[in-house]
């Protein structure tokens, strides 16, 4: 809920007001009825989950996406074994934004999936272009782990692998579970 102004004021934000106390209540789980006050500190936190959403959105719109690629390397002769893909969010600002700034958030709102995929895609089509080039290299992918061993997601990356021309013996999947932490997925 969210209360209309008094005293003749308008407020052009009502409609949002009301939108952040419904995700409030969303999360909080069944049989509450949040109102929304500017000081509540359970509202400011939806309402910085809900903008966290729409920077997310924008950033997939704007094609603000970035993967980084960090070496990983044996210790007894320092070669590098293969490469741990990492994704990065381009800010409005052009500033580098961390995955543990955003990937909660598309996470709760739906949108890792979008996300996985476009890792998915672009991280194959680099091992793909390492073979054509006579280059390969093996990759470490991290996908969300509430999507990995479900058919779509195998669908997805086995269409990539044809598009891309990637080698699948050189990918590794690790899969993020909800609190940070990795799971090993396959290889």
């Amino acid at each position: 809920m969210a209360l209309f102004a008094t005293e003749g004021d308008q407020d052009d934000g009502l409609l949002a007001k009301a939108d952040i106390a419904l995700h409030t209540a969303k999360y909080a789980g069944r049989n509450r009825h949040p109102i929304f006050s500017p000081g509540d500190e359970a509202l400011g936190r939806m309402r910085a989950k809900i903008q966290g959403e729409e920077r997310i959105r924008r950033a997939q719109e704007g094609d603000r996406l970035v993967l980084h690629y960090q070496p990983i390397c044996r210790l007894p002769d320092h070669s590098v074994s293969h490469f741990q893909v990492l994704i990065r969010m381009r800010g409005e600002d052009g500033e580098l934004v961390s995955p543990a700034a955003f990937l909660d958030t598309a996470e709760r709102f739906g949108m890792i999936r979008y996300i996985d995929h476009w890792v998915v895609n672009h991280a194959l089509a680099v091992q793909g272009r390492s073979l054509r080039e006579e280059r390969p290299v093996s990759l470490a992918v991290n996908l969300a782990g509430l999507h990995i061993g479900r058919g779509e997601v195998l669908d997805r990356v086995t269409r990539a692998l044809e598009e891309s021309g990637a080698d699948p013996r050189a990918l590794c999947s690790k899969s993020r579970n909800r609190r940070g932490g990795k799971h090993r997925a396959g290889t």
